[in-house]
């Protein structure tokens, strides 16, 4: 959409204004300090056109999305972590998060990813102690289940911090289960790099069965172990070495 109006309105900005904002229910001088801006006019883009209402939305059904289980099967077929994405716990679906991860584990999901910022970095005082709340109640689900958290985003819009702050008051209860989670990650990351050894790997079936407590610490003391760099890559040429070591 913003390609196209910019070729018909090529020569003519004050048209592009217009356009944008009649189409937008906004006031060109509200749109223009907007437009001028690369970022924040294609997030108001998409919120506008994109989202629910918005003529490029189309609304979905269950058609429109494979099933649970086939997704689950993708990720372990490529040896990933079925993961479960925490939206903030508001919803109906997420109003209980340790029966709802308990569900989903039965069916193969194994890992919580969060956006901390969603539940604390908030300025409304009451909605952001629900959703604290709501967050501290979704990782307590994640480490009475051992699932390692995964937090941030995919970066998928400008603004977004590329690293969250764990130094916030709020997440202090909770930032060494994201730590925990990190090295986990790392670990199954680097074992399934250097020996096809990851979290859903034969060898961590053969060591662990179901115990998922068993398989995050051993993958969690291998994150913690194995920092990024040359000499993990020199390290792990001697994989059954460092094993041995982790098992001992």
């Amino acid at each position: 959409y913003n390609k196209k109006a910019k070729q018909v309105f090529t020569d003519n900005p004050s048209g592009l204004i217009a356009f944008w904002s009649d189409r937008f229910g906004m006031s060109p001088e509200d749109l223009a300090p907007v437009l001028a801006e690369t970022n924040p006019f294609q997030e108001l883009l998409r919120s506008k056109l994109m989202k629910k209402g918005g003529v490029g939305y189309a609304e979905p059904d269950p058609k429109s999305f494979p099933t649970l289980e086939d997704m689950i099967q993708l990720a372990e077929e490529m040896h990933a972590l079925p993961t479960y994405a925490f939206l903030d716990g508001t919803t109906a679906g997420e109003s209980n998060m340790r029966d709802l991860l308990g569900f989903l584990s039965k069916k193969g999901v194994c890992a919580l990813n969060i956006i901390p910022d969603r539940n604390w970095n908030l300025t409304d005082p009451d909605t952001k102690k629900k959703k604290v709340g709501k967050l501290y109640e979704a990782v307590e689900a994640a480490r009475s289940l051992s699932f390692p958290i995964c937090v941030g985003t995919e970066m998928n819009k400008a603004g977004l911090p590329f690293v969250d702050n764990f130094g916030a008051e709020e997440l202090e209860p909770v930032v060494n289960d994201f730590r925990r989670g990190g090295r986990a990650l790392w670990g199954h990351t680097i074992f399934s790099r250097f020996g096809d050894r990851g979290w859903m790997s034969d060898f961590a079936q053969d060591r662990f069965g179901d115990s998922l407590q068993d398989r995050f610490e051993f993958y969690e003391a291998a994150g913690e172990r194995l920092a990024p760099g040359e000499k993990t890559v020199e390290s792990l040429k001697t994989l059954d070495e460092f094993v041995s070591s982790l098992e001992r």
